[in-house]
Formats: structure tokens, C-alpha cells, sequence
């Protein structure tokens, strides 16, 4: 079987050198906004031969434990050449709890519970890009117009660094599961 071309990234042309993704740190600033820092992260990578292109890793999967049960997955492929058409490729968010999950994609959202037995999918509005980051750096402005601290501050910005810094602690540590208070010494500040 032959598998097609994976499509040319957006940025700088399809011969421009591109830097793989570890764990998606703009997805975990989504989910750390939501449920803050966990207690261990777990990380894999890896490099899709068949792009030489692409410096660095292009498949990734980040695994977050949370205090009281929670966990959640992040998942990056932007190697992704199945029959689903995909905005990025391939990235997902899972969130799992002990009452149901929450699954995102650069499109969709799905919310499942299990007590009722219900599914919901909200709207979204406007799409990935450029939104999401537009309205990031509108609100950021206006925060600072305001005098206020913004919805995302400097040392909420440190904790998803240190989760992204487990995630490479992990990977080369064969996927063990780091702790935040083993790297940085911001996790718990």
C-alpha cells in the first residue's frame, strides 16, 4: 500500500525545515486553564521517517494525572494520513473523570457524561486559527488597559512551561511519569 504525501505545512512552504511538536503546549495551556497543573506527566515522541523534512518529533502523546483521579491525554500527530480529513492533522484533547470525559479537536468538542447518560457538543465559534489566538492577545491587551492581570498571567505561562519540561524529562526517561515538583520548582508556586 502506498500511503499519499502528508499535505505541506502552512508555514514557510513545503520545502521549509519544520519543527515537530512534544505534547502540543498550546493544547495543555487549554486544558491547565481549565483544570491547573497535574500531579505527574507522562510523554512519548517520536519522528516520522518518512518526513525529512521535519526537525524534531512530529507524533506525540502527553498523559496528565490529576489529584482525585483525574487524567487526560493530548495527542499530536502531524504525521496523520488517514481517511479523516483534519485541520492540523491530528490532534486531540480526552479529558476522563470519574463522571464522564470531554474529547476536543481543532473542530469539535464532545462532552459525555455517565450519570445521566448524556452527550452534548457545543458550539464553537470562530476556528483555530486565527481566533483562538486573536482573541488570546485581545483579552491580554485589554487586561492591560484595564490595570487588571490577565485571564492567563506570567506564572500560570511558568506552570505549562514545567508540565511541557516534565513531558521532555519523560521522553527521555522512557515515558516515566514525572512529577512537577521535580522540574523548575514552579509547579507548586
Amino acid at each position: 500500500m502506498v500511503l499519499p504525501e502528508p499535505p505541506a505545512h502552512t508555514a514557510g512552504g513545503p520545502t521549509a525545515p519544520r519543527s515537530g511538536d512534544r505534547g502540543g503546549i498550546h493544547h495543555y495551556a487549554l486544558v491547565h486553564h481549565r483544570f491547573g497543573p497535574p500531579e505527574t506527566v507522562s510523554a512519548i515522541a517520536a519522528h516520522d521517517p518518512t518526513q525529512p523534512g521535519l526537525v524534531g518529533e512530529n507524533l506525540g502523546v502527553l498523559t496528565l494525572r490529576y489529584a482525585g483521579g483525574l487524567q487526560g491525554v493530548i495527542i499530536n500527530n502531524w504525521s496523520y494520513r488517514g481517511i479523516r480529513r483534519q485541520a492540523h492533522h491530528r490532534e486531540e484533547i480526552v479529558i476522563q473523570g470519574s463522571a464522564g470525559a470531554i474529547t476536543a479537536s481543532s473542530d469539535e468538542v464532545e462532552a459525555a457524561t455517565l450519570q445521566p447518560a448524556a452527550r452534548t457538543y457545543p458550539a464553537l465559534e470562530g476556528t483555530w486559527f486565527p481566533d483562538a489566538f486573536g482573541h488570546s492577545m485581545v483579552e491580554f491587551l485589554s487586561a492591560l488597559s484595564a490595570g487588571r492581570p490577565p485571564l492567563c498571567h506570567g506564572r500560570d505561562n511558568l506552570r505549562v512551561v514545567a508540565v511541557i519540561e516534565a513531558a521532555y524529562h519523560s521522553i527521555a526517561e522512557g515515558g516515566r511519569a514525572v512529577r512537577l515538583d521535580e522540574v523548575a520548582g514552579v509547579a507548586g508556586r
